[in-house]
Parts: C-alpha cells; structure tokens; sequence
C-alpha cells in the first residue's frame, strides 16, 4: 500500500527527512537506513522512473549510488540542498 503511494516519486521527497532532528555522528544511521531501504525490490523498482532527486547529506547520497544503480540512469536532476557533510 505504501508502494503506491506517490511521494516516492516526488522530486522533492527526501528520503532521509524523517532523520533530521536524530543526532547521528557521521551520519551512521540514515547511511544504514538508506542501504537497507534500497535492498527492498518491490521499492526501487518504481524508483527506476523517478528522474529528479534530492539530498541534504553527502553520505546519503553515497549510499545511495552505491545501493541503488538505477539513480545514475534515471536521474535528471540531483539537487543538494543545506549540504551537510
């Protein structure tokens, strides 16, 4: 049911928002978080069409080129935003 929820999909959806105000050193936990999250199948096969991304860390973007191969072909637009490193 959550799969087909559109907020996925949306640009401006970031996946690790829901972490801001946790204090995570390094930012160990939405890394985790991020890998595990694009080991679900049924969950980065609608991400394969979503072409605009954002991020606020660089480690979560990280995790996610490295977990999820279908950003570098989709994407058309990767924004970063209040960058934290």
């Amino acid at each position: 049911m959550v799969l087909e929820m559109d907020f996925w999909k949306e640009g401006a959806f970031d996946f690790c928002e829901p972490f801001d105000d946790i204090e995570d050193p390094g930012n160990v936990i939405k890394s985790t978080y991020i890998a595990n999250l694009f080991c679900d199948e049924p969950l980065t096969a609608p991400l394969k069409e979503k072409s605009e991304w954002m991020f606020k860390y660089l480690d979560s973007f990280l995790a996610t080129m490295q977990r999820f191969p279908g950003l570098s072909f989709a994407a058309q637009r990767i924004r970063f935003y209040q960058l934290r490193v």
